[in-house]
């Protein structure tokens, strides 16, 4: 099944590949400062809150992960179809995928798309 540019374009404008993820942030929080906020409350219970919300930011953050790593793969598969549409070549379409993704998905993954397009160029000439 192959996949076409306005097809992946539609995916990127309704966030189909989780572009808007919400990352959790830096977790920032110290024992001192729940100490701190929280004076009526023994040491033992400050340490174990500390644990507690330091638990619950880990989990976020997994979720977080996984979440994108998903996307991303998505992502990936799409545009590996849209290119193998043009060139036959799986390890030509990895190697200018890769290159597109290291140098562009900085920028976004609509970035990434036209890199790609662009490299696709050159590999349509060369076969």
């Amino acid at each position: 099944m192959s996949v076409t540019y306005d097809e992946i374009i539609a995916k990127i404008k309704s966030d189909e590949y989780c572009t808007q993820l919400t990352h959790p942030g830096s977790f920032g929080l110290t024992q001192q400062i729940i100490f701190d906020n929280n004076p009526d409350k023994t040491v033992q219970w400050c340490i174990e809150e500390f644990n507690r919300q330091q638990d619950v930011y880990n989990a976020a953050l997994t979720t977080y992960k996984k979440d994108s790593i998903i996307c991303e793969n998505q992502f990936e598969k799409d545009v590996i179809q849209y290119m193998l549409g043009f060139v036959n070549k799986l390890n030509q379409v990895r190697i200018a995928f890769n290159f597109a993704w290291d140098h562009c998905h900085s920028f976004g993954y609509l970035s990434v798309l036209n890199c790609v397009d662009e490299l696709l160029q050159i590999l349509i000439i060369e076969n």
